[in-house]
């Protein structure tokens, strides 16, 4: 050991060098130590700044109103639907079947099922002299047809799901002509006419044909409140009127002896009652987003038609109108709907994290940017819980900027994203960490 030694001493370039290598590693250990090691006043708790939506909401009971004409031909007899449902209708078309007999049901049913595959086969049948090349075209709507019934299923969207699906059966029969799988479907559908002749004169007397009164829009659903939420009513109605009428015990009658109903005006109307002070917001002539948590949780911009209110009454009575049909909307007579009054978007930040500068008075938050604290101008839109919903609206703070033109300080507005800091001690902009 000695023996190194002298030979380290007696060459000063080998020693200047190791100990420059010791000196490194000490000065490295040392930074590390600091760098790790918590300091006072350094200590923060931060949090994005996200964003958001909220609404301003209330849950009520709102009643349909629509113009309605019953359909009738129900009395003792089965009923089957032909039209579906919310499908257009002009006076005289065929929308259900009625049967005497209730085993001639069965056999009515095979019959439609058996049409509607005539159908399919016949426009299949068109065009029959398709090529190879038309397989591309054939394949890209099928894909589409596929993809949209898939949508619908996931959405619960299945009104037009039927029509979409004996669509899909054509594109897949015309490319099996086109890739030469079939010539043609005359041989199918010579014996599905043959069948569905057969089948009709089994039943033939049994049933009769139930056709549409007026044109208009056919529903199956028939709930004996038909005559009672006329439209008709509206202009003049008062809270007290509108209180029977959602009281009023169903006409059970018209259930048994009606077929379905048309609708014949699309207009429609879905009134609510509710305390004065709740309704407070809602001026008339105004629209308003009202969400259908049984369709879906769909939501619509009606106008609100008409405010009923009374001096002696402490409730009183929205009606929108709209005439909007969606596909597939549940148009239950009573139901469950969301008045939404405001909806704010902003980023979400904790109360907490507000503060004051010292220097200008100015409300904001601290931000960390890197290793350095800056502070952000805020303007609340909206309180919840343990937050506020701060504005990424720039002409919010116009004015703030406008006004410190000539300070020492021009802060910027809180930004998506930024590392709002929630905690911390002796914070002032443009301190930098661990100084």
């Amino acid at each position: 050991m000695n023996k190194k030694l002298e030979n380290l001493f007696a060459n000063p370039a080998l020693l200047a060098k190791r100990l420059l290598w010791i000196a490194v590693i000490i000065f490295m250990c040392v930074y590390v130590f600091f760098q790790l090691s918590p300091k006072e006043g350094t200590s923060f708790e931060t949090e994005s700044a996200l964003a958001i939506t909220i609404d301003k909401t209330m849950d009520v009971q709102g009643y349909i109103f629509r113009s309605e004409q019953l359909i009738s031909g129900k009395v003792s007899s089965t009923v089957t639907c032909v039209a579906k449902e919310g499908q257009r209708v002009s006076p005289g078309d065929h929308v259900a079947n009625a049967y005497q007999k209730s085993l001639d049901v069965e056999a009515g049913s095979k019959i439609e099922d058996m049409e509607r595959a005539l159908q399919v086969l016949e426009k299949s049948n068109t065009g029959a002299s398709l090529v190879i090349s038309d397989i591309s075209k054939i394949d890209s709507k099928t894909r589409e047809l596929f993809i949209d019934i898939c949508r619908g299923i996931t959405q619960n969207s299945l009104s037009d799901t039927s029509s979409k699906k004996d669509n899909l059966l054509v594109y897949l029969n015309k490319r099996a002509i086109a890739s030469h799988a079939v010539e043609n479907y005359n041989d199918e559908i010579k014996k599905l006419e043959q069948q569905i002749n057969t089948l009709g004169q089994s039943i033939a007397g049994s049933a009769s044909k139930i056709t549409a009164p007026c044109a208009g829009y056919f529903y199956n659903n028939v709930d004996g409140c038909e005559n009672y939420f006329d439209p008709k009513l509206i202009d003049n109605m008062t809270v007290d009127e509108f209180s029977a009428l959602i009281n009023k015990t169903p006409d059970t009658a018209l259930v048994s002896d009606s077929a379905g109903k048309i609708i014949t005006n699309f207009t429609w109307y879905i009134a609510t009652k509710l305390p004065k002070k709740q309704a407070a917001d809602y001026e008339q002539g105004k629209h308003y987003t009202v969400g259908f948590p049984h369709s879906m949780d769909k939501e619509f911009t009606l106008l609100l038609y008409r405010k009923i209110e009374e001096t002696d009454r402490d409730e009183c009575v929205l009606v929108f109108k709209t005439n909007i049909m969606p596909e597939g909307f549940s148009y239950s007579r009573s139901q469950k709907i969301k008045l939404i009054n405001n909806r704010y978007t902003g980023l979400k930040v904790k109360k907490k994290a507000l503060r004051i500068d010292k220097e200008t008075g100015k409300k904001g938050v601290y931000v960390l940017v890197g290793d350095i604290v800056e502070f952000r101008l805020v303007e609340e839109i909206y309180e919840f819980d343990d937050y506020y919903l701060i504005s990424m609206d720039d002409k919010a703070y116009a004015f703030e900027q406008d006004k410190q033109q000539n300070a020492q300080k021009n802060y910027s507005k809180l930004k998506l994203y930024d590392n709002v800091i929630l905690y911390g001690k002796d914070l002032y902009d443009g301190k930098i960490i661990g100084r």
